[in-house]
């Protein structure tokens, strides 16, 4: 990553960097605490910028932001460029181990996500004003993830959830 001479300067390739690892950053921190995976939370951004785009002198594409005094009329509104990234998620390769057949097992078994999820204040709280709950597990290979939901008496769904493995 090249450094800028002016300091008012900053390469393009080194913004578009730190906007990834950023999206990157705030991507991996959703989900926290509430038993999420995060892996594809946000499938796509778009970050757009105006602002002058140059050549340094070696020939890296670098912006300056644009000042008050740039917006005043001091900058000809042809130079100003707009730059647009979209930023596309992709999903990891599963890490549960797969069968002969290509097939992904879980990690988890039902029963304890089940009770687990039977374990959660909000069903807990379902379940007083509600009536016991029929709670059901299903793996989602493809995800890695349980799909848990709960049904009251009649049949309702009350409550649904995916969850990790």
């Amino acid at each position: 990553m090249a450094l800028a001479t002016d300091p008012k300067r900053a390469p393009l390739g080194a913004l578009l960097g730190k906007a990834g690892a950023s999206l990157t950053s705030a991507q991996t921190d959703l989900g926290l605490g509430v038993g999420l995976a995060s892996g594809m939370v946000m499938s796509e951004a778009t970050l757009e910028i105006k602002a002058a785009v140059s050549r340094n002198s070696t020939g890296e594409l670098e912006i300056e932001p644009l000042s008050s005094a740039h917006l005043a009329g001091a900058l000809n509104a042809s130079a100003v460029s707009t730059i647009r990234v979209n930023f596309v998620a992709t999903a990891a390769t599963p890490n549960a181990a797969s069968g002969s057949d290509g097939t992904t097992t879980p990690v988890k078994n039902r029963d304890e996500i089940i009770k687990n999820f039977r374990q959660r204040d909000d069903l807990l709280a379902l379940e007083r004003v509600l009536g016991p709950l029929q709670v059901n597990a299903s793996f989602l290979a493809g995800s890695q993830r349980w799909l848990v939901n709960a049904v009251d008496a009649d049949g309702r769904l009350v409550r649904e959830q995916l969850l990790s493995d």
